[in-house]
């Protein structure tokens, strides 16, 4: 289930009281965390499957990898990757472009 924020924001919905202001905030970074972790699993192989490390290991893979994917978008301009959609209801392959922009590909 994906939060369209968005839609919801386009319909005047402002929060009301803190705890809404809370959900609309958490399920913003839900989505970019998911985006993200999208992104990794497309480019790193290692996120494909279950880790077999400790969680500290998991920790530094996943920043080492964050920083890794940051040093290859600024120093590689034309770095142009596939991912594959996660979404279960889609196979469907995307490109993801230099402005971070997606575009299917048939």
């Amino acid at each position: 289930l994906k939060y369209y924020l968005r839609d919801f924001a386009s319909q005047g919905n402002d929060p009301e009281n803190e705890k809404e202001l809370f959900n609309l905030c958490h399920a913003f970074l839900k989505n970019v965390i998911e985006r993200i972790f999208d992104i990794f699993k497309s480019r790193f192989i290692i996120f494909k499957s279950t880790l077999p490390f400790l969680f500290k290991t998991q920790v530094e893979l996943v920043l080492i990898c964050a920083t890794l994917h940051n040093f290859l978008h600024k120093e590689c301009r034309f770095d142009e990757f596939l991912i594959e959609a996660v979404d279960e209801f889609s196979s469907s392959t995307l490109l993801i472009n230099e402005d971070h922009t997606f575009e299917p590909i048939i």
